[in-house]
């Protein structure tokens, strides 16, 4: 094309076609697919229903705390309960006890469990 010349653009717009037997097709297996569904889903609701129901062991209900639903608003430990369980956790560190007396677990004071650590690094130098 040489300078100055217009040149003619012609554009056209492919023609759109669709394969209606491929649409049909595709839509037929889609409805068939749905049918099956519902049909499977229908005859399962159906046979749940019918079922014998097992008589199961009731179910105990879970140990539940006292007072359920309380809002602490206030540091735990200036309340009554926060006092009496600093008192307990106290008490455990500080007395001997057992933890469990069939396998022959024992607590002791933690002063002394300090202690005896202390006496047990200090013969081999501080080694574990």
């Amino acid at each position: 094309m040489k300078p100055g010349e217009e040149s003619e653009l012609v554009v056209r717009q492919a023609l759109d076609l669709l394969d209606r037997r491929k649409l049909v097709r595709v839509t037929s297996a889609s409805l068939v697919i749905f049918a099956a569904a519902t049909a499977c889903a229908w005859y399962l609701l159906e046979a749940f229903q019918h079922a014998p129901v097992i008589a199961s062991p009731p179910v105990t209900p879970a140990v539940a705390p006292p007072q359920m639903g309380t809002v602490e608003t206030t540091l735990i430990l200036t309340t009554e309960r926060g006092l009496t369980l600093n008192a307990q956790r106290r008490h455990k560190l500080e007395h001997y006890g057992w933890v469990d007396r069939d396998a022959g677990i024992a607590r002791i004071p933690i002063d002394r469990a300090m202690e005896l650590l202390w006496e047990g690094n200090g013969a081999d130098g501080g080694a574990p």
